[in-house]
């Protein structure tokens, strides 16, 4: 697409005067301030909790209080499958009559996220019984954001998915730690090595199963992961707020030159 010069310099525009002209800048440049503000916190928390899970997550034994060990995933979890990988739209329903069907889309920033939920039949998510997800399975993304990965909670208990890898847990160790190391600088330096494809990426579920991860005593685990999940709010409060600073912006912008 294109537009002429002559054209694009005869498009008409509203002009105030030049004292409001003045107001208007002030104004939306405060916004803009307010905003770059806004995003250099977030960057700076994120930063921040980048340097707290690279120390924890050295694998070094002074990281920890406690004896630590490497362990695989697949000895910490010994039930790693794929999710239902196939044609699941015939069986898609609405939310009264099914169950939710989760997707890598709903993996985000290490949470399951409700932006876009499916539901499934309940014959179908009866039928596919394996993929059933519990409380503290760990869902990881398998195709093109490989590698986030989620908690599941009590609220997605019961759900059913879609092309995402399910690690049950063993009872040797907490969710929560395990999801906080595998979305950690360390976590995503495995994830990379053993992921596959150019265009697509990809990851097994035997390699996921393969991984190594430094464990410390049970009570140490919950410890790491509550003080992340601190940073991991606060964040997520300081995101929530610069996305209404965006909103207002393109909101007020849309009004003041209509």
């Amino acid at each position: 697409m294109s537009i002429k010069d002559d054209t694009f310099f005869a498009m008409p525009i509203n002009i105030p005067s030049a004292k409001e002209q003045d107001r208007i800048a002030l104004f939306l440049n405060a916004i803009e301030q307010k905003i770059d503000k806004q995003r250099s916190l977030v960057d700076a928390l994120k930063k921040y909790k980048r340097g707290v899970t690279r120390r924890l997550f050295a694998q070094e034994k002074g990281s920890f209080e406690t004896n630590l060990q490497i362990v695989s995933l697949g000895d910490l979890f010994p039930f790693i499958r794929n999710g239902f990988v196939g044609t699941v739209t015939p069986f898609f329903t609405d939310r009264e009559h099914g169950v939710r069907y989760l997707q890598g889309t709903n993996i985000h920033a290490g949470k399951i996220t409700d932006d876009t939920v499916y539901y499934v039949t309940k014959d179908f998510n009866a039928k596919h019984s394996k993929n059933i997800l519990k409380r503290d399975d760990i869902l990881v993304v398998q195709s093109g954001h490989v590698g986030e990965c989620a908690v599941v909670g009590k609220e997605y208990e019961g759900a059913n998915c879609h092309a995402l890898i399910i690690m049950s847990n063993g009872g040797n160790c907490f969710s929560d730690y395990v999801a906080q190391y595998i979305n950690s600088e360390a976590g995503n330096k495995q994830i990379a090595s053993i992921t596959t494809g150019n265009t697509i990426r990809h990851i097994l579920a035997s390699a996921i199963a393969d991984m190594v991860i430094p464990i410390p005593s049970l009570e140490e685990q919950k410890r790491v992961a509550y003080l992340l999940s601190i940073y991991d709010d606060r964040i997520a409060k300081e995101e929530q707020l610069l996305s209404e600073l965006e909103a207002m912006r393109k909101g007020l912008l849309q009004q003041l030159f209509i």
